[in-house]
């Protein structure tokens, strides 16, 4: 009995101390490990900070939808967004919770996609006279199987440095300068910083000085490019619209101008009296307006619908 109870009681020693060794065995499921970090700064982009994206891919074995966390500083607040890469490649939001840890501020979620871009904005960017001072660090409990860091130069920037180099730059989106470099693993022991620094004489930032760039370059199988023998049927048959508008049109004026004008007062005659010289008999009435003769009966014109003046 006495050797039954000693065995249970080392079955159980060993069982708490897998427990404390492995604590990720207590909760069932181990925290989602990052495979790949893609870290981009650009400084004074569309803000006077610095803004840190980050691209984020977890490991493939990691079960979806999966419960994880990044870890920010916690002097940004909360992070500018959160989204998950849906199946056809867009961005969607993600809901989470931020937790203050020191320096720190971990940001928790649930996520049904193995890609994850996070945004803040670091206002720690140091500014004297024209010279530009600013340090990133990747946090030590936050190891990653690759990381990988691109910074963007501003525009209107000099004298870039960076320590640990990234390269010496390339042309890109905008036609800024782009420095990018693979850092590898990095252990949760050791973390990752970089400093960069830079010379500007102005505060302008890069987003509002860029001009607008086509995203590819624009030929004749450019979809919606319009071509002349797209839209030279359309001129056509406006043009022919507008002929046929104008012959309607021109047509109705010269009706009108040949039509007598009815309303146009003519040199009144005396009631009565006919005009003088065209061997009508004496005592014959006419129209005091238009002149015509009419019959001793009328009381107005035949002709243009005057009220007949007689005399009495």
């Amino acid at each position: 009995m006495i050797r039954k109870r000693t065995y249970l009681q080392g079955i159980a020693a060993l069982t708490i101390g897998l427990l404390l060794l492995f604590p990720s065995l207590a909760s069932g499921q181990s925290a989602p490990s990052i495979s790949k970090a893609e870290v981009d700064l650009w400084p004074e982009y569309d803000r006077p900070d610095v803004l840190v994206i980050y691209r984020l891919t977890l490991d493939p074995t990691t079960p979806l939808p999966a419960q994880t966390g990044v870890f920010i500083p916690a002097s940004v607040g909360d992070p500018y967004n959160l989204a998950y890469v849906g199946p056809d490649g867009n961005l969607y939001n993600l809901n989470y919770t931020r937790t203050a840890k020191g320096d720190l501020a971990e940001i928790s979620f649930s996520t049904p996609s193995a890609q994850i871009q996070l945004e803040y904005y670091d206002s720690t960017l140091i500014k004297n006279g024209t010279s530009r001072k600013f340090t990133f660090h990747w946090p030590q409990n936050s190891p990653v199987g690759s990381l990988t860091m691109q910074v963007q130069q501003p525009l209107g920037a000099t004298d870039m440095q960076i320590t640990p180099s990234l390269g010496s730059g390339a042309s890109g989106d905008g036609g800024l300068i782009y420095y990018t470099a693979t850092v590898g693993p990095v252990a949760a022991e050791t973390g990752f910083s970089l400093q960069l620094s830079y010379q500007k004489a102005n505060d302008d930032l890069s987003l509002q000085s860029l001009k607008v760039q086509p995203s590819a370059p624009i030929d004749a199988s450019t979809t919606g490019r319009l071509t002349l023998d797209d839209v030279l049927p359309w001129i056509i048959g406006a043009f022919g619209i507008l002929l046929i508008g104008g012959g309607g049109w021109w047509y109705w004026q010269s009706g009108r101008d040949n039509q007598p004008n009815r309303t146009r007062r003519r040199h009144e005659l005396p009631a009565g009296k006919a005009p003088a010289g065209n061997g009508v008999q004496p005592g014959a009435v006419y129209c005091h307006r238009c002149g015509k003769r009419a019959e001793p009966e009328d009381i107005f014109c035949r002709s243009c619908g005057a009220r007949l003046r007689r005399e009495e």
